[in-house]
């Protein structure tokens, strides 16, 4: 009963001095410190109100003191307390149950390490593979969100394999196309496999980057999801475009050559669709016999070997870029459209065209570096900082030199590595 009165005590105390706090916040009166500051602080108090959260619906669970009402779920009962969907507050029902049998990820919810989306990605792995309880945490602390759900993907693959062949075949099974129409909207979904998923947006790509290119020219700024749109209607409808009615398409496929051979990936192998997901290996040997598939043998994640149509070097470096997972080397951003590869020693001064002196980036921090941002040190999680060249753009001053028309700001050539 002490408990009671004193956890009960510490909560109201705590929900009175943030309403409190909420209603005096005035964020006009912060600089850009101290908003760094304060965000910060109030995403940690986030998790840890999490961690209290899930705790709390774990024993509401437990005890079934949700049914003293007229609600048909625990998951309707806690919809109804928190305001969201049943369906989130089953999953969230779900975590809280999983956590009992993985310590290592609760202890890291208690120290409110993970936000709700990566505990989700790390329980929903560590269920299937407990023993990786601690590489899925450490992947959360380096890797961007996206990051983690591929190598949760991964995980998942090499604990199951029976079972990530079964979630194929259903996807393959339950694939499907439906269209509605929304006030003025229009809505299309498709549902596919994640091979089928890699097929349709190899062929996309190449036709949203020269909308792209043309919007360009014409002085038109738009979004990469409009010109994907627009792309995607012109490839259905066959407009737009200049290709031929056999036009072939090129898909990466990255697989190591272990797991290849034994017919499942064990622990750290992959057998994936970079930039897209993780298939079953019995996809990739369906692929092999397809000759406009790039198939790119590694061992762990070097590249052993590269099989390309055609025999130019530049071909290989733009394949190896694209299984390595076309995504912005700059630590701060996870960009996978319209990446471009940099030289990170200028081509002009004598930089060579190689794999180590080169490195994609998304068009904007392409243009800093161009405007004289400098590359940091690699990071662990492969990444790199990109760090302004003085006080006055870490203020946010812009550069004075415009990227656009200016060789003296763009530097070197660069080359469109894909459009994700």
């Amino acid at each position: 009963m002490v408990y009671y009165e004193l956890m009960f005590d510490v909560l109201d105390r705590l929900r009175d001095d943030l309403r409190v706090l909420t209603g005096d916040f005035d964020a006009a009166a912060l600089d850009g410190n101290a908003s760094r500051r304060v965000l910060a602080t109030v995403v940690e108090i986030e998790r840890l109100m999490g961690a209290i959260k899930l705790a709390a619906v774990k024993r509401l669970d437990e005890t079934g003191a949700w049914a003293s009402g007229s609600h048909r779920s625990l998951g309707a009962f806690v919809a109804t307390v928190a305001g969201t969907s049943v369906g989130a507050a089953n999953a969230m029902a779900e975590t809280a149950a999983a956590l009992d049998h993985l310590p290592v990820i609760a202890a890291a919810m208690s120290d409110g390490r993970l936000s709700a989306e990566q505990l989700r990605e790390v329980t929903t792995a560590g269920a299937v593979a407990p023993h990786r309880q601690a590489h899925l945490l450490e992947t959360a602390a380096t890797s961007g969100l996206r990051g983690l759900k591929e190598e949760a993907q991964r995980v998942i693959a090499a604990a199951d394999p029976d079972g990530h062949e079964r979630r194929h075949a259903r996807a393959h099974a339950e694939r499907s196309v439906t269209t509605w129409i929304q006030g003025a909207v229009g809505h299309l979904k498709l549902e596919t496999t994640v091979d089928d998923l890699a097929r349709v947006k190899a062929a996309l790509d190449p036709e949203a980057r020269r909308v792209f290119r043309t919007a360009r020219k014409d002085g038109r700024r738009e979004s990469f999801a409009a010109y994907a749109a627009d792309a995607l209607s012109n490839l259905v409808t066959r407009t737009g475009t200049r290709r031929s009615k056999d036009r072939n398409v090129t898909m990466h496929l990255c697989v190591d050559v272990d797991a290849l051979r034994r017919g499942r990936t064990l622990d750290g192998e992959r057998c994936e669709i970079p930039g897209v997901g993780s298939v079953p290996v019995s996809v990739a040997r369906a692929y092999l016999t397809d000759a406009f598939l790039t198939i790119v043998i590694a061992k762990g994640k070097d590249i052993v070997s590269v099989t390309h149509p055609g025999r130019y070097i530049a071909a290989e470096l733009r394949t190896a870029f694209a299984v390595a997972g076309l995504e912005c080397t700059n630590v701060d951003c996870d960009n996978r459209g319209y990446l471009e590869i940099d030289h990170d020693h200028d081509y002009a001064s004598g930089g060579p065209t190689n794999i180590k002196n080169l490195g994609p980036l998304c068009w904007p921090c392409h243009r800093k570096k161009s405007a004289g941002w400098k590359l940091g040190p690699t990071l662990p999680n492969g990444k790199r900082s990109l760090e302004p060249p003085g006080a006055s753009q870490r203020a946010g001053t812009k550069p004075a030199q415009k990227a656009r028309g200016d060789r003296s700001v763009r530097g070197e050539r660069s080359e469109r590595v894909g459009a994700q």
